[in-house]
């Protein structure tokens, strides 16, 4: 385990990135949304970062960002697709462009 609070910055800079390639203003909901679900992601890759199997002499910290950079951007863009898209992940499209209509569940009247 490796402590996140150094990171931080770094982790903000690659979420601010994001939210400019999205389009997201300074200082929007999307941007501090973005932000703070790279702050969510650097805690949970730092639980399960390895310092020990750095080689010896080597420099942890820049062994954790350069192996760990991409899920944090990884999980940033997906945040800023699914905020573009209205708060849901558009996964595919119906083969015929008809809209999906739920008709729901037939109760069941005998348990």
């Amino acid at each position: 385990m490796i402590d996140p609070l150094p990171h931080l910055e770094w982790s903000r800079r690659i979420a601010l990135a994001v939210a400019r390639r999205f389009g997201f203003g300074p200082g929007s909901q999307e941007e501090a949304d973005i932000v703070q679900t790279a702050y969510l992601e650097l805690c949970r890759i730092a639980g399960r970062f390895e310092p020990l199997r750095v080689p010896a002499g080597g420099d942890v910290s820049h062994a954790f960002r350069c192996s760990q950079a991409e899920h944090v951007r990884g999980r940033c863009v997906r945040e800023a697709w699914r905020l573009r898209n209205g708060g849901v992940y558009k996964t595919c499209r119906h083969p015929a462009d008809v809209p999906f209509v739920y008709q729901g569940i037939p109760s069941c009247a005998v348990f």
